[in-house]
């Protein structure tokens, strides 16, 4: 089972949000939004998707499905990454409507264009904190 400390837990998690933050800002004002919509965007995405990100990094610990000597396979973190953007799509699609007053089909399409971009993101941080021993448990 792999084991880290919180505070790497939650260092990972800034770093991720950081990056989805970045990337929610430009697909909002891409997708028409203003500045400050896109600001808003951005600000709530990155609150409320830190809250979801821990909890769900810290329940992946629970598992040792394809974990070897407290490292991930690459598979176990492209599960973790797309089971996660399913979750956030939804988010995502509630934001867009909400914020940004899309319509069904430009929240989907903001959602998925968000998705992809999410996904890679995720996927980097996952292999660049899977070489980092800082904050591993054994």
């Amino acid at each position: 089972m792999l084991k880290e400390t919180h505070l790497r837990t939650v260092v990972k998690t800034v770093v991720y949000r950081i990056g989805v933050m970045l990337a929610i800002f430009s697909i909002a004002l891409a997708f028409g939004g203003t500045v400050s919509q896109a600001m808003g965007f951005g600000i709530i995405t990155l609150v409320l998707g830190s809250a979801i990100y821990y909890g769900y990094d810290r329940l992946w610990l629970l598992t040792g499905w394809k974990v070897n000597n407290s490292y991930e396979s690459r598979l176990r973190s492209i599960v973790k990454a797309i089971i996660y953007r399913v979750i956030i799509l939804g988010v995502v699609m509630l934001m867009a409507k909400f914020i940004l007053t899309a319509s069904n089909s430009t929240a989907l399409s903001l959602a998925l264009i968000q998705s992809a971009a999410n996904i890679i993101i995720y996927y980097i941080v996952e292999r660049g904190f899977n070489i980092i021993k800082w904050g591993k448990l054994n």
